[in-house]
């Protein structure tokens, strides 16, 4: 019975080792909007191995205006793939934007949130000459790292797509560069003190000439796990489980060990009684 007792245990434990994950992957359409086509299509693929519940997905481009704020989603689970539809009306300029889809959910009783960046088309896709080389965070400093890949000047606004408990100082940023220079870009980026959860911080830059726009985009992944120590819970989790199976090597080894006493206790009873006849 004890055997078993520890057995159950060993299984629960195992049971908490494997906890099910949410992973959402977020892509979005390429053909570009039109008159024709008036939605960009924005899929999530729940590549993990629990369900997402709840979810919301809002929209969030300097495009027109988004005919449909948010869409919801009731449940994604593990290997299903959802596609939605987001128009858009009163379309601005031809060419590229940068944006992303914030979007929320639930596993279990906790709650989520990220973010999905990505460029969208007006009519006409268009290639910018500007580079988001590298994106860096130090402390609280994130820097942008851009190029101009052209042959002309170019004045673009840079700005941040963050998550939705942080916020940045200043919010964008104007930047002047000739041909075939690099400049960097520095924000001072606020957000709760977090730990052991990683983030999506992205970074574009836009502009315009000669009737249509531009966009490029880089993106970093804001990593704050704490250092993980030899007394780690990864570590008391394999030493409980060792643990476990050393109380039931010891708990068999005993069952044995009592079964044999007690069958030589029987050939014994069985011996005095038959020399008292």
């Amino acid at each position: 019975m004890k055997a078993i007792l520890a057995l159950i245990g060993l299984v629960a434990l195992f049971g908490v080792l494997h906890a099910g994950t949410v992973v959402l992957t977020g892509t979005c359409g390429q053909t570009p909007i039109s008159a024709n086509h008036p939605y960009n299509s924005f899929s999530l693929l729940n590549s993990g191995n629990e369900t997402a519940s709840g979810l919301i997905i809002v929209p969030d481009f300097s495009v027109g205006n988004a005919v449909n704020i948010s869409e919801s989603v009731s449940t994604i689970t593990p290997g299903q793939n959802v596609t939605e539809n987001f128009y858009f009306s009163n379309l601005s300029m031809e060419g590229s934007y940068a944006g992303s889809y914030e979007v929320s959910y639930s596993q279990g009783s906790s709650s989520f949130f990220t973010t999905f960046p990505c460029i969208i088309n007006v009519i006409k896709p268009t290639v910018s000459l500007l580079r988001v080389l590298n994106i860096n965070v130090s402390g609280r400093i994130l820097k942008v790292s851009l190029a101009n890949v052209g042959k002309s000047a170019i004045s673009a606004n840079v700005s941040l797509i963050l998550p939705q408990s942080f916020s940045a100082a200043p919010q964008n940023a104007t930047v002047d560069l000739g041909p075939l220079e690099t400049t960097n870009v520095s924000f001072a980026i606020s957000y709760p003190k977090l730990s052991n959860v990683e983030y999506p911080l992205s970074a574009y830059a836009s502009y315009a000439i000669g009737g249509l726009h531009y966009a490029t985009l880089g993106t970093y992944t804001l990593n704050l796990y704490a250092k993980q120590s030899i007394f780690s819970s990864q570590y008391l989790i394999f030493a409980a489980i060792a643990v476990v199976i050393i109380i039931m090597v010891v708990l068999i080894a005993f069952s044995i060990i009592r079964k044999r006493k007690v069958g030589k206790g029987e050939q014994q009873g069985d011996s005095n009684g038959q020399a008292l006849r």
